[in-house]
């Protein structure tokens, strides 16, 4: 699914040849097949990957390697997950996965987030910034209240000391923090966010005043927060980032 190009990068530049190396250029993912003669660098530029198809082979194909790669790491644990074992569990190719996804941990991101926050929203639907960020909160809010809730407690409490969940955690976290950053990037399409304000740190603010309370709830005080208190915690991120 990419496209073959050229992109020079003049002579005694660091890349090696065959190196599997990865650059960003205006947010366009580019794998470095081969150098080429005076310092030009063959590379394959993969389009960003789209988080859902209106092809329904598609969609059906992400549901099934979601589901297997949950149960997986339920099963085994983030460190044993393999993207073998995600095939075998959902019988698609390992050659099909990579078209959708480019590493095991994006795999995992996405299955957990599912699970966190299962459609939450219609990605086809034209709906606001400040409404996405509620129905979010309150799809959070409930995921808590799930199978994903009691994961999530083992694992973050796993992570105080050993690395290896302290990495799971972090990925995981990645799947909320791009949901609240495309909502802040929505918001300033709108012109709602306050003038001035960084996207990166609008979102980390949404996951201060509105997520942690949430898991606090749940994690500490064992009441997981109803559909109107989530909502509220939502109305209070919004005014503070509007």
């Amino acid at each position: 699914d990419g496209q073959l190009g050229l992109w020079s990068r003049g002579h005694g530049g660091d890349a090696k040849r065959n190196a599997p190396v990865r650059y960003i250029h205006d947010g366009v993912k580019a794998s470095v097949v081969r150098r080429g003669g005076c310092g030009q660098t063959v590379v394959v530029v993969t389009p960003p990957r789209a988080a859902c198809s209106s092809d329904p082979r598609v969609a059906r194909t992400r549901a099934r390697v979601l589901a297997a790669a949950w149960e997986v790491l339920s099963e085994v644990g983030f460190d044993r997950v393999t993207i073998e074992l995600i095939s075998e569990r959902s019988g698609v190719a390992r050659s099909t996965m990579y078209r959708h996804w480019a590493t095991r941990e994006e795999i995992l991101r996405d299955a957990w987030t599912e699970q966190s926050v299962p459609a939450h929203r219609d990605p086809d639907a034209v709906t606001g910034a400040q409404h996405d960020l509620t129905t979010y909160a309150v799809a959070f809010a409930a995921g808590l209240a799930q199978e994903w809730g009691r994961a999530a407690v083992t694992m973050a409490t796993a992570a105080l000391d050993d690395p290896e969940q302290r990495r799971a955690v972090l990925t995981f976290a990645e799947g909320s923090h791009a949901e609240l950053r495309r909502i802040v990037d929505l918001a300033r399409s709108e012109g709602a966010l306050t003038p001035g304000v960084d996207a990166a740190r609008a979102a980390a603010t949404l996951v201060d005043v509105v997520l942690a309370p949430l898991f606090y709830r749940y994690h500490v005080l064992g009441e997981p927060a109803d559909a109107e208190q989530a909502a509220g915690l939502a109305e209070r991120g919004w005014r503070l980032v509007t």
